[in-house]
């Protein structure tokens, strides 16, 4: 395994900062959430009248779901950047192209597995969860000396199950149980005051479980690590 360098040891995240990312999560996942149950809406009309606008209208629903997965790692990452000042040297607009490169060659491989098998696909796309943290705060990544997509397979080898149930847990088995429960009050609509409380809590899950993801992260890296 190559050497490659990790952050030193995060600063305690403040009562003041934690809010802030808490905020930020929620802002964006409620947006999220207003434009999907609009275009929702939207789609079951289009059914109705049975127009040419079906397919537009759901291409849409699978874009907005398309860019949560892409937007929603960089902003929290800006913030984790105070954390880690060394990390500041390489412009964020940078780290942000490079990200985009990244998660598109992500996506593109993964689609090229989901083509054969759909398991070992997601599987696949799963394990690229890492991408955000190797192409922020990855030294080696950075100066060139690592493949991003390469990296995230190796540096999660013997860790593969743990990844899969941290992400099962987060980002599949929490928001369905959440929905089932409380699907009566997802409308923003309908009841603004019960969604958004719904919203509020899938904010708390999804950032606690981005935590826990970047936990895993430097877990991992300093496993592969060679000894001096």
């Amino acid at each position: 395994m190559e050497n490659h360098s990790t952050p030193s040891k995060e600063k305690n995240i403040s009562v003041k900062q934690g809010m802030t990312l808490f905020t930020l999560t929620f802002i964006v996942l409620l947006f999220h959430q207003l434009i999907d149950q609009i275009l929702n809406s939207q789609m079951v009309d289009a059914m109705r009248r049975e127009t040419s606008l079906f397919a537009f209208i759901a291409f849409g629903i699978f874009i907005n779901g398309l860019l949560l997965t892409w937007i929603y790692p960089p902003l929290l990452l800006y913030f984790f950047q105070k954390f880690h000042p060394e990390t500041k040297a390489i412009p964020f607009s940078t780290k942000l192209s490079d990200y985009t490169r990244e998660w598109l060659r992500g996506m593109g491989d993964a689609s090229l597995w989901m083509f054969v098998f759909i398991i070992p696909g997601l599987l696949r796309w799963i394990e690229y969860t890492l991408l955000p943290f190797i192409c922020f705060f990855d030294s080696s990544y950075q100066r060139g000396e690592q493949d991003a997509l390469k990296l995230c397979r190796s540096i999660i080898r013997g860790h593969r199950l743990k990844l899969w149930l941290l992400w099962l847990g987060f980002s599949l088995a929490i928001p369905l149980l959440l929905t089932g429960l409380f699907s009566q009050y997802e409308s923003l609509f309908k009841h603004p005051i019960a969604g958004s409380a719904l919203v509020f809590a899938e904010a708390f899950f999804q950032l606690l479980g981005f935590w826990l993801l970047w936990k895993f992260y430097l877990y991992v890296i300093n496993k592969s690590i060679k000894p001096l």
